[in-house]
């Protein structure tokens, strides 16, 4: 249940908590960022979908099917349906790992005007072909 959340702390403390957010975000933290924020959490909440749905499902069984409940709802049945939502839930995310390329850039830095450093310019190619365009195409 929490570990959506646990996965955002390194980069949430590191940028918010140690004063990251007064730079640009260095080209090295960009992959870790997004995955740690986002990416790592939307497959620990399918996850969470699906074992809620796989509890309602496992309650109906015993309420409604109580004499096939000892056949159908054992454990070993059940670790290897948790195991299964864990690997698809993370199999449905994996292409958003690839989404986003990261373009070097180098920027004036925030703090100090005389120093230049490393920052990056995020292309998120699921929002040009999934928000973009087609909400492009209905305005037409």
């Amino acid at each position: 249940m929490y570990s959506s959340g646990i996965w955002s702390v390194p980069s949430y403390l590191y940028f918010y908590a140690f004063g990251g957010y007064r730079e640009w975000m260095p080209y090295s933290w960009c992959f870790a960022y997004n995955s740690l924020s986002d990416f790592i959490p939307s497959a620990f909440h399918t996850a969470s979908i699906w074992l809620t749905v796989t509890l309602a499902v496992q309650r109906y069984i015993y309420v409604c099917h109580a004499l096939t409940a000892r056949q159908l709802c054992t454990i070993p049945i059940f670790v290897r349906v948790i195991v299964a939502i864990f690997i698809v839930a993370v199999l449905s995310q994996l292409c958003r790992f690839f989404e986003c390329n990261y373009i070097e850039l180098t920027v004036q830095s925030r703090l100090d005007p005389n120093k230049v450093g490393l920052g990056a310019f995020s292309y998120h190619f699921r929002w040009v072909t999934i928000n973009h365009k087609p909400l492009g195409g209905s305005v037409v």
